[in-house]
């Protein structure tokens, strides 16, 4: 959601982008083009930093007026996650197919 923390961390040894780049990839920087709602979600095992990224853009897209949900999918981590999603009894799956309209 925000390349430019990335960019200053140890990363950056291999992640090679421009300020154009980084400023393109940088979701928190283009609220304005959001048309739909959204869900954000991040599992309980990621690190602070992490989880502080989904929270941070949330937090943004809120203050901007725009719809967004927040899920906390506690004792799994983001290779974990999508999982979630072939499960229609968990609250990311519900989320998903609500913004479809077919929860």
């Amino acid at each position: 959601f925000d390349m430019r923390p990335v960019m200053l961390s140890a990363r950056s040894s291999y992640v090679t982008l421009s300020e154009e780049e980084v400023r393109d990839m940088s979701a928190i920087l283009h609220i304005d083009r959001l048309r739909a709602p959204i869900v954000l979600a991040w599992g309980g095992l990621e690190s602070p930093e992490f989880q502080r990224h989904p929270q941070a853009f949330a937090a943004a897209v809120k203050a901007a007026g725009k719809p967004v949900t927040t899920l906390a999918c506690e004792g799994i981590n983001h290779f974990e996650i999508l999982q979630q999603l072939a499960d229609a009894k968990t609250p990311l799956s519900r989320a998903a197919l609500g913004l479809m309209g077919l929860a």
